[in-house]
């Protein structure tokens, strides 16, 4: 990218950022009625509110006062309108967001990043639609420290460009939990994320093409961390082998509570281990280990 002009300020990270923060638009926000505001916004913006995204929002008021939650689903997204929404957002202290088979680019992710609202703490955008950007989820893992649950499911990402993006994910300790269920990673990625659990105290790695390689070097990670307490990796078909690096792990972790090992083709005698494992009564737990088999 070319510098620019010495005493000129840089250009914004999204050429919609300024709209993100302009005062005529927050100016336009009830605060009670997010439908409306939401068609006020796109008034402004000159936009004609999708019916879809209009849908969302009147089932996000219906049910705003028990689940706070907006969720949306197999949206061809665009950045100007998923600007307007998240302004009408903004007001509304929604604190979970999910977007569901959706099509966003990466520049939609970060203006995503760049307007999510304060009162959010989780972010799912599972089953994206695939792309020919390698680091285009850099943006979701530098979210703002108010954002403490991401998810990741089943959007096609492999275990390369997992390892590219691992550095952001340690440099973000406000990250507790992390579903990458359903992505390719291989043992690659497995590998890579075993060596980079940081802070986290959930993750989800079922269905992700673990191997045995993959199991073993998760099985030392779980032994050496003392903060995670929910481990996926259910779906995985691993067999003897993942078994056998958990209990490993197991021997010398107290602080695991949950282990999903379903779907894994573990021998009988394994399993049997394993729940010895998680009734031993001199194992030092903080709580009870439950293990799915």
């Amino acid at each position: 990218m070319a510098a620019g002009v010495e005493g000129e300020a840089p250009p914004p990270p999204h050429p919609l950022c300024a709209s993100l923060t302009d005062p005529e638009l927050k100016a336009l926000l009830t605060g009670t009625d997010v439908c409306a505001d939401f068609e006020a916004v796109c008034a402004k913006l000159g936009l004609r509110p999708p019916p879809r995204v209009a849908t969302a929002l009147r089932a996000m008021a219906e049910q705003l006062a028990q689940t706070r939650s907006f969720a949306m689903k197999r949206w061809a997204c665009d950045a100007a309108t998923l600007c307007a929404l998240l302004v009408s957002l903004s007001t509304h202290r929604v604190g979970t967001v999910k977007f569901c088979g959706c099509a966003i680019a990466p520049a939609e992710l970060l203006l995503l990043k760049l307007g999510l609202p304060p009162s959010v703490s989780a972010l799912l955008v599972d089953g994206a639609e695939p792309s020919d950007t390698p680091t285009r989820f850099a943006p979701l893992l530098a979210l703002p420290p108010s954002v403490c649950v991401l998810s990741l499911k089943s959007c096609c990402i492999g275990g390369a460009e997992l390892e590219q993006l691992l550095p952001l994910l340690a440099a973000n300790p406000a990250l507790t939990a992390l579903s990458l269920w359903g992505n390719p990673l291989g043992d690659g990625g497995a590998r890579a994320i075993a060596a980079s659990l940081g802070s986290l105290r959930a993750l989800n790695l079922g269905n992700t093409l673990l191997g045995s390689r993959g199991a073993q070097a998760l099985g030392r990670a779980i032994g050496a961390n003392t903060s995670l307490t929910s481990l996926n990796l259910s779906h995985n078909r691993v067999g003897r082998a993942l078994g056998e690096a958990m209990l490993q792990g197991l021997a010398v972790n107290n602080t695991l509570c949950l282990l999903d090992l379903r779907r894994n083709a573990l021998p009988e005698e394994t399993q049997a281990l394993l729940r010895e494992e998680a009734s031993r009564s001199d194992s030092g737990r903080v709580k009870p280990l439950e293990i799915g088999l």
